[in-house]
């Protein structure tokens, strides 16, 4: 008889997510992703395998400074333009953090390009990529707090439709400007895909009914609310995106090969398929999870039952993954990543972990107000991730990094269920 009930309500979960747009963003992410596994299958074939190490050398630096992009405003988008009803305060949000973040990302360009120029580097190529790509975080950031709107605005739809066509012009360019540029074309590709990418956004908000209404700005002391909002959310993201790029970075410091750093690249690659599925996931249930802020018994039961469908689909997807990971690697990239296979294995532990016990749960606390405990647990967790992935290299190779994550991941995953338990059955 539960097991009939539990069937009922997921059949309904279901509608109810289709009806709201739900399945517009699946699919869309899901054509996203092929689009993006082929690209990945393209450039390292394009690529020698020692230039493929390069560039991701390039991406990781490149990706520490994506981290401080806009201080992390575009977070602030979501959470209060969702929350508040009102389309003239929308806007309001939306213009003050586009405006917050320029500002920001113009300073960043600037200290950036002299990083860029003056500070030692492991490979001599990639000094003049690196500053090459320095004006791209703030087109990302124009892109990125767009696309929070649409979805603050519960435009799924046309959210979809943006993040395809980024994707689909991010592969293709890639793909036929590295044949002629080789890395420099990669970069190229990189700022005409999302300068586009960002017009056709702003066509879609433009003809938003909430964008038509007049404007009404935040007050001072809300903006100041929304910045602190932003720097505190920019930490707790960057806390837990930091573990994979130290882990890239140990790999590139420690055993200083760019053909083991290609290796350790291409093993990622196929968690883009499990991550599809969380990340979609995401997008469509933080605005609702955020506009019933202090209903805690509905975020609980929600948070169980969104739980318990991610793992039915996560569970087997990274059984199957881990089985098939040889032929996987073999028919996608060639022989010559052959020995990628079971880094591949182990980081595909890792993201089940994450996926099933750690990403969901941390999320919503973040969203619904608990970002602090966030920040202070992911700011822990990425000392000890440090230094477990930094004994981890020097004791067991590029093997070594992917064990040490698996290890930081059901550790904080574990701690974030117990305090979001905790806050959901407070008195």
């Amino acid at each position: 008889m539960r097991i009939n009930v539990k069937v009922v309500r997921i059949k309904t979960l279901l509608q109810k997510a289709n009806k709201r747009g739900f399945f517009h963003i699946v699919i869309s992410s899901i054509i996203v992703k092929i689009v993006s596994f082929l690209s990945a299958i393209f450039l390292p074939r394009f690529l020698s395998k020692y230039d493929y190490g390069v560039l991701t050398y390039i991406d990781t630096i490149r990706n520490y400074v994506l981290l401080l992009n806009g201080f992390g405003i575009s977070t602030a988008t979501l959470r209060y333009c969702a929350q508040d009803a009102e389309d003239s305060r929308k806007k309001g949000w939306f213009i003050t953090t586009l405006a917050i973040g320029t500002i920001v990302d113009l300073i960043l360009i600037i200290v950036s390009i002299v990083f860029f120029a003056t500070v030692p580097l492991q490979f001599s190529e990639a000094r003049e990529l690196l500053i090459l790509s320095s004006l791209l975080p703030i087109f990302l950031f124009f892109f990125e707090d767009m696309q929070v709107f649409l979805r603050a605005c519960f435009e799924n739809g046309a959210y979809a439709i943006v993040s395809l066509i980024y994707s689909v012009l991010l592969v293709l360019l890639q793909i036929i400007f590295v044949i002629f540029w080789n890395l420099k074309g990669v970069i190229f590709a990189r700022y005409i895909a999302t300068i586009v990418s960002v017009m056709i956004t702003w066509l879609f908000i433009k003809n938003l009914k909430t964008y038509k209404n007049t404007i009404l700005l935040p007050e001072k002391e809300e903006i100041i609310k929304i910045i602190k909002f932003g720097i505190v959310m920019m930490f707790t993201n960057a806390a837990s995106l930091i573990m994979q790029l130290n882990e890239t970075f140990i790999v590139s410091l420690v055993l200083n090969n760019a053909e083991t750093l290609a290796d350790y690249k291409i093993a990622t690659y196929i968690l883009q398929i499990s991550l599809l599925l969380f990340q979609t996931l995401l997008i469509f249930i933080m605005p609702y999870f955020i506009k019933h802020i202090g209903q805690k018994q509905w975020i609980w039961n929600k948070f169980k039952q969104i739980s318990f469908i991610n793992a039915l689909v996560m569970i087997p997807l990274h059984v199957v993954l881990i089985i098939f990971s040889a032929p996987i690697i073999n028919f996608a990239f060639g022989e010559q990543y052959a020995s990628a296979t079971e880094i591949m294995q182990v980081l595909l532990v890792a993201s089940l972990i994450q996926a099933v016990l750690r990403g969901i749960p941390g999320n919503i606390l973040g969203g619904i107000g608990d970002e602090k405990f966030n920040f202070k647990v992911n700011l822990i967790f990425v000392v000890v991730h440090f230094v477990l992935d930094l004994w981890s290299v020097k004791t067991y190779g590029i093997m070594g990094a992917a064990m040490a994550l698996a290890c930081v991941y059901f550790l904080s995953g574990t701690i974030t269920i117990i305090r979001l338990y905790k806050i959901c059955h407070s008195v």
